[in-house]
């Protein structure tokens, strides 16, 4: 990941805003009654999760930090091998160029 500055206002309302729908589509799941049940609501949460662990990846790699320590058979929906030991190249190779959507201004120096 570039060195840019990232606008983390807008990555915690992201966060926030994944965790709220995070926390529906469990309710819609626990309060529908399973024979209504639909494949999709379960992808739905997937998807979501998915987000809200690259946002928070995202988040982390910013500070110079791991967001997960390994990778299990769990992770495999997000694309990752299985991976014993997670490095910030590896999370860096997952973030990709996605983290450009939270890309925030450049600071403009005051000249003295």
């Amino acid at each position: 990941m570039e060195t840019k500055r990232l606008d983390i206002d807008k990555l915690k309302r992201a966060i926030l805003s994944v965790a709220a729908l995070i926390r529906r589509q469990k309710h819609t799941i626990r309060t529908t009654p399973t024979e209504d049940w639909e494949e999709n609501l379960w992808a739905g949460l997937r998807r979501s999760k998915a987000r809200a662990t690259l946002l928070c990846a995202i988040r982390a790699h910013g500070r110079g930090r791991l967001h997960m320590l390994t990778c299990t058979r769990s992770h495999a929906h997000l694309g990752l091998p299985q991976i014993e030991r997670f490095t910030l190249e590896h999370q860096e190779r997952f973030i990709g160029d996605r983290w450009r959507e939270f890309e925030g201004a450049e600071r403009e120096e005051l000249a003295v």
